[in-house]
Formats: C-alpha cells, structure tokens, sequence
C-alpha cells in the first residue's frame, strides 16, 4: 500500500490507483495546522508528525519514506524524525537534498551524521542535474547544491 502525502496537490483525499492513496496534509514536528507562505496563497493546511500518520493508517513500520529536504522547516522535520526515533520504524528513506542556505553548514553536517548514526546506510548517491557546485572539497570529494540519496536502515528488524 502506498500513501501519498500533500496539502498542495491533487485535491482532496482519495484513492490514486490501487492501494494508493492520497490524502492533502502535510509533514510536520506536531499536530495541527500551519500556515502556507504567499507562494500557496498564505492558507493554513492541516499537518501530522510521522508517527500520527502511521497510527492512524495502523502501519507499525514503513517500507519506504520519500522526503523532498530543501528549507530549514523541512531539515528540521527530518531532524525530528531522527531524535524522536520515528526514523528507526522505516526500512528505506530517499531524500531530495539540498543544500542552500550558507548559514546551515553545521545544522546539515549534524542531521546527515545523525542519520548515518540511526543506522541508515546510503546505497545511491547522484548529484541532481540543476546542481551547482558549491565551491567545497575535502580530498577528492566535491560538495553540489542537491542531491538524490537512497539509504538503507541496518537497524531495522
């Protein structure tokens, strides 16, 4: 079963095809509504934590999360997810990284090191096509402005 998650999208909740289904709320470190910025037209949305979502589905552990990890808010969330060990109930996380705020260098270093910590292994790294490079190496590793990752839980029974 797949559920699709977005309070932008696809209008109210309904089934996509079958065994998915979608439902327009969001993500978020707590229960309740938050407010859109002007690009969505400064609306409040209805958002859950993670694990309320599992509750109310019933699904004790996930297969797979899909995260897009771009604003603070949302390298927040995913912080969250690892400190409140919601993370260890998922078997495999892909992320849409991206790195774009200068003023978060440690903030990313300390979340990817958590998560690495949790347990969770990458198997797949690509750099995104619009990537820009960002003017950091260490050795022979260059940094870019997003990535795909693919990450296995080695933690998860």
């Amino acid at each position: 079963r797949v559920m699709s998650f977005d309070p932008f999208c696809c209008g109210a909740a309904h089934v996509l095809a079958t065994n998915h289904q979608f439902a327009p709320v969001g993500l978020a470190t707590y229960d309740g509504l938050m407010e859109a910025g002007t690009e969505q037209g400064n609306v409040s949305f209805p958002v859950f934590t993670l694990r309320t979502l599992m509750s109310s589905n019933e699904d004790p552990k996930l297969d797979a999360l899909r995260l897009k990890v771009s604003s603070a808010l949302e390298w927040k969330g995913l912080k969250n997810l690892i400190n409140l060990g919601t993370i260890q109930e998922i078997r495999q996380l892909s992320l849409n990284l991206q790195f774009k705020d200068e003023d978060m260098w440690e903030e990313y270093r300390l979340i990817l090191t958590s998560l690495r910590a949790a347990g969770f292994v990458p198997f797949y790294v690509a750099k995104q096509p619009q990537a820009s490079y960002l003017q950091v190496q260490e050795g022979s590793f260059q940094l870019y402005s997003s990535y795909e990752v693919a990450y296995g839980n080695v933690n998860v029974r």
